[in-house]
C-alpha cells in the first residue's frame, strides 16, 4: 500500500483539511489545534496522532476517500457544526426596528 503523508491541524469543529475536502474525527480523540497526521491511499483517508496513545496506537480515524471536492467525510453520526449567526437574527429574537411601540 502506497500512501502520502501530510501533517495538518485540527480545527476547533473537529474537522481535518486535506486539499479541498474536510475529513472530521471524535472530539474525544483529539483537541483544537492538535497536530495529526493524514495519510492518503487511492481509496482511503486515515487520520493518525502524531503520539501514541497508552495503548501505543496512533490511528485515530478512517474514512473512505471522497469523490468530488468540497466534500465533508464522516461517519455520518458525527453532529454538523453549528454556525454563529448574526447578533440579532437567532430564531425568537427581534430586531430593533421590528419592535412595536405602544402609543405611536
Amino acid at each position: 500500500m502506497v500512501a502520502q503523508r501530510h501533517l495538518r491541524h485540527v480545527g476547533k469543529d473537529c474537522l481535518v483539511a486535506f486539499y479541498v475536502n474536510l475529513c472530521s474525527v471524535r472530539a474525544r480523540r483529539v483537541r483544537p489545534r492538535q497536530l495529526v497526521e493524514v495519510r492518503v491511499t487511492k481509496s482511503h483517508v486515515m487520520l493518525h496522532a502524531t503520539v501514541a496513545d497508552h495503548g501505543g496506537e496512533t490511528l485515530l480515524v478512517t474514512h473512505p476517500r471522497a469523490a468530488g471536492r468540497g466534500v465533508t467525510t464522516g461517519d455520518g453520526s458525527l453532529p454538523r457544526p453549528r454556525r454563529h449567526d448574526a447578533p440579532g437574527s437567532q430564531a425568537g429574537s427581534r430586531s430593533p426596528r421590528s419592535r412595536s411601540v405602544a402609543g405611536v
